[in-house]
C-alpha cells in the first residue's frame, strides 16, 4: 500500500528510515545528523490549518513595519547619531563612490534599460506574464509611476508605437489606472511561517526594473555580482570554516528593514529621489485593510536586492577600514567583504563592529544564522564543518495531485536530493548499498511507475534518476526495471524523461517584440523569432523523448563530495 496519499505516514516513514541509516562515527558525521534532524522535513508540509503560516508572516512583516516607523518618526535623533559615527560617514562616502556620477542623469539611464519582467504585477495574472500581456492596457501604476510613463513613451516612441498597434487604440480605451500601491501576499516558506512578498503595480515595477539594471552595473564594477558571487560565497564559507579567518552573517528581514531615513542618509539626493518616486508608499493586506510602507523597499520590488547588497556592502568594508585603525573618512574603497543580498562574508577581526553598527540603522542580525567562531559556515546555500560539505536535502511537501506522473516526478526528486546528501555523508561508493530510506522510495516509485527513468545530470531534478554513474549499481541493488534506451543510425542515445509542461499557447505580436529586441540588451534573438509563447493556465507532467550523445550520456566529470570521514 502506496503512502504518498497519506502525507503524515509518509513522513513517518522517511524519519524512521532515515534514523535507521544515519549512524554517526565521526564529529563531522554527528554535525551532519544534527542538521538533518533539525531541518529536514522543515519545508514539508503536513495540514495546512495547524499552524497559520500566513498569519505568521504578515505579523513580522507588520513589527519589523513598524520598528521602520519609529526609525523614521525621530529623524533628527538619528541624523545626529549617525552623523557623529565616523563609521557610517565613510560607509555614505562608499555608497556614493560605488553609484557614481552620471552626466545624462539617472532618469536618462533608468529609461535605457527599463523593461518588463517576467514575474506577475497588478493587473497581470501568473498565468500570462508574457511581453504580450505585460504591455496589455490598462497598465497599472502609482501616481508617480503614470506620470513617469507619459514622459518615457515620448522618449521611446517607436516602442510606444508597437504597444498602441497591439492594443489596437480607441478613444475609449484606458491607457492607465491609478492605484494607491502594492498588494501584499505570501508564499510558501517553511511549515511554521510563510514569505511576505509585494506584488507590485505593473509601471512601477517596469522602472523598478531599469533602476535594478543600473545598480547592478554599478556594483560590478567594484566586484558585486549578483550572478556570479553566489559560487564565491560558497567556497569563501568552505575556506573560513577551515581557516575561521570570515564570519557569515546574515540578517532577518533584511527585504524590509531599509527603512526611508536610513535610505535618506547613505544615498545620494538624485538616487534616493529616483527609488522614492518609483517604490509602493502603501500595500493592502490580504484582508483588505492598507498599511502605509516605512521602507524604501519591499521583497517584490526589484530595486530591494541591489539596494540591500549596496548598503551592506558599504557599511561592511567601512567597519573593517575602522578595524584596522584608519581614521580617515575619506579613505578610499578596497575589497576586503563580500555582500550577496543580505548574506555578509566579512573578516572575523572586524565583524562584532559590523553588527553593533548594522544594528544601529535597524538591522538585526539573525542569530541562528550567524556564524563568528567555530568550525561551522553557512552562506548562500552552502553548509561547510571543518571544510567538509554538510549540505542536507529539505524534505519537500507531497503534490495535492494523485496523478500517477506528479508522484512520479515527486519521488525522482526527491531521490535525487537523498542520493546528493548519502554521497556527502557516506561516499560516492558506499551510498548505494542498504539503504532503508532509497529502498522505501524506490519501493513508493514502482508503486507510481513499473519503469525507472535515468537521465543525464544536466537534466531537472523531477525528470527522471540523474545518478548514471552509478545506474547499474542502483538496479541490482534496489531491483529497479530501467526505461528502455535506444541508438538511432547515429550514435544518439533515445530515452525517455518527464517534463512539466503548459499546453495552452498564443500568438506572440511581431512589432512589439522587434521593437523591444532594438532597446533591450538582455532580449535574446530566440524570444524575437518566437511563433508562440506559453500561458501557465494549466501544467501537467507529460512524458517526452530525448536524444542525447552517448558519450555525454554516460560519462562526465565526476563532481562528488568526499566522505564524511
Amino acid at each position: 500500500m502506496s503512502s504518498l496519499n497519506n502525507p503524515v505516514e509518509f513522513l513517518t516513514k522517511v524519519r524512521q528510515a532515515l534514523t535507521l541509516d544515519l549512524v554517526p562515527t565521526n564529529q563531522e558525521q554527528a554535525v551532519f545528523v544534527d542538521l538533518v534532524h533539525k531541518g529536514f522535513d522543515k519545508k514539508y508540509i503536513v495540514d495546512t490549518r495547524a499552524i497559520d503560516t500566513r498569519g505568521e508572516a504578515i505579523k513580522l512583516f507588520l513589527g519589523v513595519n513598524s520598528r521602520m516607523r519609529e526609525i523614521n518618526q525621530s529623524p533628527a535623533i538619528y541624523y545626529h547619531q549617525w552623523s557623529s559615527n565616523a563609521i557610517l560617514r565613510r560607509a555614505r562616502n562608499f555608497v556614493h563612490e560605488i553609484l557614481g556620477q552620471h552626466p545624462e542623469g539617472l532618469l536618462h539611464e533608468m529609461f535605457l534599460r527599463a523593461k518588463h519582467s517576467s514575474g506577475t504585477s497588478i493587473g497581470v495574472k501568473f498565468s500570462d506574464t508574457s511581453l504580450e500581456a505585460k504591455n496589455a492596457w490598462p497598465y497599472s501604476g502609482t501616481p508617480a509611476c503614470v506620470r513617469l510613463w507619459e514622459h518615457y513613451r515620448n522618449w521611446d516612441s517607436d516602442l510606444y508605437t508597437s504597444i498602441c498597434n497591439l492594443n489596437e487604440v480607441s478613444p475609449h480605451r484606458e491607457e492607465t489606472v491609478t492605484v494607491d500601491g502594492s498588494r501584499a501576499t505570501t508564499v510558501p516558506k517553511t511549515n511554521r511561517i510563510d514569505r511576505f512578498i509585494s506584488v507590485e503595480p505593473t509601471l512601477n515595477m517596469f522602472f523598478q526594473q531599469g533602476v535594478m539594471s543600473l545598480m547592478t552595473e554599478q556594483l560590478e564594477k567594484f566586484g558585486l555580482s549578483v550572478i556570479k558571487d553566489q559560487e564565491v560565497h560558497r567556497g569563501l564559507a568552505y575556506l573560513a570554516s577551515v581557516t575561521g579567518s570570515y564570519a557569515t552573517v546574515d540578517f532577518s528581514s533584511m527585504s524590509d528593514s531599509l527603512s526611508l531615513s536610513v535610505c535618506h542618509f547613505l544615498l545620494p539626493k538624485d538616487w534616493y529621489s529616483l527609488l522614492f518616486t518609483i517604490r509602493s508608499h502603501r500595500s493592502r493586506l490580504p484582508d483588505g485593510s492598507t498599511v502605509d510602507l516605512e521602507m524604501m523597499s519591499t521583497m517584490g520590488n526589484a530595486t530591494t536586492f541591489p539596494l540591500e547588497t549596496l548598503i551592506l556592502y558599504c557599511i561592511a568594508e567601512s567597519c573593517v577600514v575602522t578595524s584596522k585603525g584608519y581614521t580617515n573618512v575619506l579613505e578610499r574603497l578596497s575589497k576586503n567583504c563580500y555582500v550577496y543580498g543580505d548574506d555578509c562574508i566579512v573578516p572575523t577581526s572586524a565583524v562584532g563592529l559590523f553588527i553593533e553598527t548594522c544594528h544601529t540603522v535597524g538591522f538585526v542580525a539573525n542569530v541562528d544564522k550567524t556564524f563568528v567562531s567555530g568550525p561551522f559556515r553557512e552562506s548562500c546555500g552552502g553548509d561547510f564543518y571543518r571544510g567538509r560539505d554538510v549540505r542536507i536535502f529539505y524534505l519537500k511537501t507531497l503534490p495535492g495531485s494523485r496523478k500517477r506522473r506528479d508522484q512520479e516526478a515527486y519521488l525522482y526528486s526527491t531521490i535525487n536530493g537523498v542520493i546528493r546528501m548519502y554521497i556527502k555523508y557516506f561516499g560516492p561508493l558506499a551510498y548505494v548499498y542498504d539503504k532503508q530510506l532509497l529502498t522505501f522510495l524506490f519501493k513508493e516509485l514502482h508503486s507510481v511507475t513499473t519503469l525507472v527513468k535515468f537521465v543525464p545530470e544536466s537534466f531537472p531534478e523531477d525528470s527522471g534518476i540523474t545518478s548514471l554513474r552509478d545506474a547499474q549499481r542502483l538496479i541490482r541493488a534496489y531491483r529497479l526495471r530501467p526505461s528502455r534506451v535506444g541508438v538511432n543510425q547515429h550514435g544518439m542515445l533515445d530515452f525517455p524523461y518527464l517534463r512539466f509542461d503548459f499546453p495552452f499557447r498564443a500568438a506572440v505580436h511581431d512589432g512589439l517584440r522587434y521593437s523591444t529586441f532594438l532597446k533591450s540588451r538582455t532580449f535574446t534573438c530566440l524570444e524575437m523569432h518566437a511563433r508562440e509563447y506559453k500561458r501557465r493556465e494549466c501544467g501537467f507532467y507529460v512524458e517526452r523523448r530525448a536524444r542525447y550523445g552517448s558519450g555525454n550520456f554516460l560519462i562526465g566529470p565526476c563532481n562528488y563530495p568526499s566522505q564524511l570521514s
